[in-house]
């Protein structure tokens, strides 16, 4: 059963009686038949036993039920010795290599857009014909969420979102390499990290920067472009804004870039980074980890599992490096070890049960980019909630499966990826509430869950194992009643295991031709697209959407080759 508290939705198969399976192996008369059996039972050195009753509920005469399958190839089509196959995936509109040129040229554009968003000191945002959205004296390392002032008005800096984009930065390097020097990155990264330490001493609405009040005003959500405080009143706080802060430090610490020139910021190294901004963060969350806050999408206070599970990522990447400081930083003797009680608690609630807000499903995308942003690319960190997770994975197909059905605009996105938008119950339309949209960042983030799982299979080598827990969302891709049965396993490397590698990737690249379908033609991005129109609406130029998109397309590079070449087998 899925576990619904985390977004996806319950189900429980109804199966019909279970007919014990004989020791032996049942042949069709056929001799063909029994030749292509043995043949297989051969290859696999094992023998598939297949049950064929008369009645199940995928209904019809090739409807099967039994405990194990291994499948070693699929076939055209569903039949009684063979009942699985291949979903078809509509392929983009650009041939293969076409679309492959197209996400290349978006990441690009997309790396370009989000530049123009981080004020820096050399330029970085005038790089195209829309000119800074800075004015003059406004400090360095501002990232702003959008450049759109009115309907609706986005132009502050918000911690959460900085702190995503500036980490995307770090994650893709084959996507900005070729427009980002190393110098010019650490730059625009020092430059950030010494804005922050700015932001986070303001007090303000959520608290104080101070031992006595919990550091409390470090969750501060958002602030204006000027550097000061944002007085408005607004859902506070935020607790995942310091986490996600922590966790950009300290994978910008990781790096070992050596660091020179360092006469205009607050720090002179990564100890004292560590001491002004990390420890900081840090100390909020050991002391309000367990406080209720607004979500990531500012509607409702309680204890969320984006936050916790951020957090918990956070406290994961500092306990190694404080571990190996030398002294203490800060002279703290008591941090390290209350670290470690609070990641013992963190992990203790998000692998516990969970209540969704009331009058929601549960089903929410910030489930699977929780899982993203805890796992990236060649981390050692142990974090729970991998894309391979059953409940990830559940939660996506519940995802596809309610959008499909209440956004109009996907009855053209058929045989493939879709729409996605927050979450079903949405009712905010990008500038007020009437009905809710997809939105880029969520319809991009699935289609790079499905890059990460092809690239999680293809660096394990592990077979793919499909179970009663996560057969519907392997049905997205394969075809025939994987839920009559227990185990389905395609052996690692066989054709079946290829080519359902190779239609993941297809299945991917389905959702980010929704995203090319509905952005613009410079490939410029909203939060929105209308789910009538398929128009982008909301906040122009949104900073989140064009990072979601950079780290996907980075994923994308990653397994593109190896992917290409079982496609040609």
């Amino acid at each position: 059963m899925v576990d619904h508290l985390i977004g996806a939705r319950t189900r429980r198969v109804v199966r019909p009686h279970r007919i014990r399976l004989p020791d032996t192996l049942e042949l069709p008369p056929s001799p063909i038949g029994f030749l292509v059996i043995i043949a297989q039972a051969l290859m696999l050195s094992v023998l598939v036993k297949i049950v064929l009753p008369k009645h199940s509920e995928c209904g019809g005469a090739n409807s099967f039920t039994s405990a194990n399958i291994t499948v070693a190839d699929f076939y055209p089509g569903v039949s009684e010795q063979y009942p699985l196959t291949l979903r078809h995936i509509n392929a983009p509109a650009p041939s293969p290599d076409k679309f492959s040129i197209w996400v290349s040229e978006e990441a690009s554009a997309s790396l370009r857009y989000m530049l123009r968003n981080i004020h820096t000191s050399f330029g970085n945002n005038k790089n195209d014909d829309s000119g800074s959205p800075f004015a003059p004296g406004t400090p360095y390392g501002v990232v702003i969420a959008s450049p759109s002032t009115v309907s609706p008005d986005y132009y502050y800096q918000w911690a959460r979102d900085g702190a995503i984009v500036i980490n995307s930065l770090l994650c893709a390097p084959s996507v900005t390499s070729g427009t980002v020097s190393n110098k010019d990155l650490t730059q625009i990264m020092l430059q950030y990290l010494n804005n922050s330490v700015t932001l986070q001493r303001l007090d303000n609405r959520s608290g104080k920067f101070s031992s006595d009040d919990g550091y409390r005003g470090v969750a501060e959500p958002k602030y204006n472009v000027d550097g000061t405080v944002f007085n408005g009143n607004w859902g506070r706080p935020q607790n995942d804004g310091p986490a996600l802060r922590a966790a950009a430090a300290l994978n910008f610490i990781s790096r070992g870039v050596e660091l020179t020139d360092m006469h205009s910021y607050v720090f002179c190294n990564t100890t004292e980074i560590l001491e002004t901004l990390v420890y900081y963060d840090l100390k909020f969350i050991v002391e309000n980890y367990s406080n209720e806050c607004f979500d990531l999408w500012e509607e409702y206070s309680a204890r969320h599992f984006f936050t916790a599970q951020m957090q918990l990522y956070a406290l994961q990447l500092a306990i190694p490096v404080w571990r190996a400081q030398r002294f203490p930083p800060n002279n703290d003797t008591d941090l390290l070890q209350k670290m470690i009680t609070t990641r013992d608690a963190l992990l203790e609630f998000v692998l516990g049960p969970q209540t969704p807000c009331k009058g929601r499903s549960g089903l929410d995308i910030a489930t699977v980019l929780a899982s993203i942003l805890s796992h990236p690319h060649d981390s050692n960190v142990s974090m729970p909630f991998d894309i391979d997770d059953t409940r990830i994975l559940g939660t996506l197909h519940g995802l596809i499966a309610e959008m499909k059905e209440i956004y109009p605009l996907n009855n053209q996105h058929v045989n493939g990826g879709v729409a996605i938008g927050r979450y079903p119950e949405d009712i905010y339309d990008g500038v007020g509430t009437s009905e809710g949209n997809p939105w880029f960042i969520s319809t991009i983030a699935a289609g790079n869950l499905m890059y990460k799982l092809v690239e999680k299979y293809m660096t394990s080598k592990n077979d793919i194992v499909i179970q009663t827990s996560n057969s519907p969302f392997w049905g997205l891709v394969i075809g025939g009643c994987l839920e009559q049965f227990d185990e389905v396993r395609l052996p690692y490397n066989s054709l079946s295991y290829n080519a359902t590698i190779a239609n993941l990737f297809n299945y991917g690249d389905s959702f980010l031709e929704v995203v090319r379908i509905h952005m613009d033609g410079k490939g410029s991005m909203s939060e929105q697209f209308n789910k009538y129109s398929g128009y982008m609406v909301g906040a122009r130029d949104l900073t989140w959407s064009y990072s979601t998109f950079i780290e996907t397309a980075e994923t994308r590079n990653r397994i593109e080759k190896n992917v290409s070449l079982i496609q040609a087998q």
